[in-house]
């Protein structure tokens, strides 16, 4: 493999999420089943019906085109049509300075998202699902919503999160997913601050925190996942402070470490979660009393 610089590009590579790195390439699924396995049009090669397909809970792709498979590092080499140390060179996560819109996906396709309802969050499991997360409902409440949705003519609900182009970040105690199309969300402050976060359950955890105290003046970015850090940049750049919270992993390390590099304005705030892999863990399990549980608002 060579020196230390590679073995620490090799893992965060390997650790990337594929949906999120094929988002950043501008390849969307056709359909979704089970709502985990993610269909596509090979991006190897030319097909008009979907046979490529990744596993999210394995990190795993397959194309049946080609009867090949494995994980990101062997899709991006052969994307890239280069070795691995050509391919560890390139720094592929951030070498796109502008990532491509994630197109909406027809409505009737296959095992595709089908939002049939967005409200406010009524859900007695999914106020169970937040109290176990340490989420006060009237946090919640502010940011998001609850979204009726199908998958192959099944029913589900969950917790949503908007994002800046319409679609949704789906989660609740069995399901993490995503409705067209994938996007960054901005909430623009009245200061000159903003924080950053990779998912919504972090920053919901330091709205949390924050219950009781002044408000803030900080705008604040989601990302819904580290692969679109660069298309939330032009956002950032705009402030003259840029407080990450991303989690404490390969990839959280490498774009904690790539943003500081970018410009001092960038700032490691990871401090505040010491000991656990985000915020939202930290949360859980540090001596913070549990939200209590209200039906109702």
């Amino acid at each position: 493999m060579g020196g230390p610089w590679q073995n620490g590009s090799y893992n965060r590579l390997r650790s990337l999420d594929l949906v999120d790195y094929l988002a950043s390439l501008g390849h969307t699924p056709q359909y979704v089943r089970r709502g985990f396995e993610y269909w596509y049009l090979s991006p190897l090669r030319s097909e008009n019906k979907p046979s490529f397909k990744v596993n999210r809970l394995k990190n795993r792709w397959f194309d049946f085109g080609l009867f090949e498979g494995g994980d990101l590092i062997n899709f991006a080499r052969r994307y890239h049509q280069c070795s691995l140390r050509e391919l560890l060179q390139k720094d592929i996560d951030t070498a796109q300075t502008q990532l491509p819109a994630v197109d909406i996906l027809p409505q009737q396709a296959e095992g595709r998202i089908v939002l049939n309802a967005i409200e406010r969050i009524h859900s007695g499991a999914l106020i169970d699902y937040l109290h176990d997360r340490h989420i006060p409902l009237a946090v919640a409440n502010r940011y998001c919503q609850e979204a009726h949705y199908e998958i192959s003519g099944r029913r589900y609900f969950a917790i949503a999160f908007g994002n800046d182009e319409g679609g949704y970040e789906l989660r609740n105690r069995f399901f993490k997913g995503s409705s067209s199309p994938k996007a960054i969300t901005s909430l623009p402050g009245n200061g000159s601050e903003v924080s950053v976060f990779e998912g919504f359950m972090d920053f919901l955890s330091y709205q949390a925190l924050m219950l009781g105290k002044p408000a803030e003046k900080s705008s604040f970015v989601v990302l819904n996942g580290a692969a679109l850090f660069e298309r939330a940049r032009p956002f950032l750049d705009r402030h003259e402070a840029i407080r990450l919270y991303f989690d404490r992993d390969a990839t959280g390390d490498h774009y904690t470490e790539y943003a500081c590099r970018l410009n001092e304005k960038y700032r490691d705030e990871r401090a505040l979660f010491s000991g656990a892999k985000d915020l939202n863990q930290w949360l859980m399990s540090a001596q913070v009393p549990k939200t209590r549980r209200f039906r109702r608002l």
